[in-house]
């Protein structure tokens, strides 16, 4: 046996006696490029966590993605219970950070395939139910293997969405990537990896305009003003490279990029409206007071009602009530594709959104008027 084989049988029978038997065969590569087969463990790597959600590793351990690490077991530690360790599979590779600046420095065709890889990881954590949230999405924390694979790692910050929490109990995540709402502003949801994955598409291709506007709408203040969905930024970012069809490789025309206040359309060219203001994110109060708001806005539309009118014009009368009040909705929470498109209602600056959207709610209000003016006349009125 040759020396290289000996220092290399030593280093496995190391790593199998920190990490244990892996739960399957694998195969190895070796330095000529043969392959050989009966090696009864896999290289792992074993942390110990100060901070660790058990119910994310638990997950992590019996459902496997192809852009995530797979957790081979962990238990707590037996000397700190409040410690996790954990033994997961060892990526053999750089991280994303180190990828961006090599020499040669990788083309954007090669940075969009890790970009889509990235999502399609998030894809998979956001799914879980309950959803998992990475809190510490950064090119430190993306490794790309050896076959060209990228993968999400280091999950001590993440943690398991609650929907009654209003905001997170243990604040981490790194300076420059981590989302307003991690500063202790609110919770973190999948708007927070989504607030990262846009700082990272900042790093990532600094002189690619379409990419970096569809950034800067990932990366705002405001959570509710983002991309609701990593199958959102999804589409946006297929948009913006002129691509239909996520990962089918199918080439449109040129697509034209959504501004920040555009309704995305599905993969099959359809409008999809999201989820009624105050059921988008789950939260329990948010959901309740929407159910009272909505229910306030169908007893006043019933109870409009003029003894002068006959009943047609009545009719017209409330019909013309429940518009405005569904339009001041739509624009004060932007929900429909109409109100997205209202200049000002994505404003940076707070006061002005807010300002901008009671106007554009007050103008709407004047359309009523101008409607009930013109075909529900007063009786008498000729």
């Amino acid at each position: 046996m040759q020396e290289s084989d000996l220092s290399r049988a030593a280093y496995m029978e190391r790593l199998k006696e920190e990490c244990g038997n892996s739960l399957r065969e694998e195969v190895y590569h070796e330095s000529d490029g043969s392959e050989s087969a009966g090696a009864q463990h896999s290289v792992c790597i074993r942390k110990v966590l100060e901070y660790g959600s058990p119910a994310v590793f638990e997950y992590l351990r019996t459902h496997e993605n192809p852009h995530i690490p797979r957790v081979i077991r962990w238990q707590q530690d037996p000397a700190d219970p409040g410690r996790l360790i954990v033994d997961e599979e060892y990526i053999r590779g750089i991280t994303l950070a180190r990828a961006l600046s090599s020499a040669p420095a990788p083309d954007s065709q090669k940075k969009r395939e890790w970009l889509m890889q990235l999502l399609d990881g998030l894809d998979f954590l956001h799914r879980a139910r309950p959803k998992i949230i990475h809190r510490d999405v950064k090119s430190d924390n993306i490794m790309i293997d050896e076959e060209g694979v990228l993968k999400l790692i280091d999950y001590d910050a993440a943690k398991v969405w609650h929907p009654d929490e209003t905001r997170d109990t243990v604040l981490l995540g790194t300076d420059g990537s981590a989302a307003p709402e991690q500063y202790g502003f609110g919770q973190s949801d999948q708007r927070t990896d989504i607030f990262a994955v846009g700082r990272l598409m900042q790093e990532m291709f600094p002189e690619d305009p379409d990419l970096l506007r569809v950034a800067r709408r990932a990366c705002r203040m405001d959570p509710e003003d983002r991309y609701q969905s990593v199958p959102s930024l999804r589409r946006a970012v297929l948009a913006a490279e002129g691509c239909r069809g996520a990962g089918s490789g199918e080439r449109g025309g040129k697509a034209r990029v959504l501004s920040s206040g555009e309704e995305e359309k599905d993969p099959l060219g359809r409008f999809s409206l999201p989820p009624l203001p105050g059921f988008r994110t789950g939260v329990r109060w948010k959901k309740i007071t929407a159910v009272l708001g909505y229910g306030l806005i169908a007893l006043v539309t019933i109870s409009m009602k003029d003894d002068r009118l006959s009943a047609a014009d009545n009719l017209k009368f409330a019909i013309a009530a429940l518009v405005w009040q569904l339009m001041t909705v739509d624009v004060l929470f932007t929900w429909g594709p109409a109100a997205r498109r209202l200049p000002g209602v994505f404003a940076e600056n707070l006061f002005l959104k807010i300002s901008l959207r009671i106007l554009w709610s007050l103008a709407a209000f004047g359309l009523i008027v101008l409607f009930y003016a013109v075909f529900v006349p007063l009786p008498g009125v000729s």
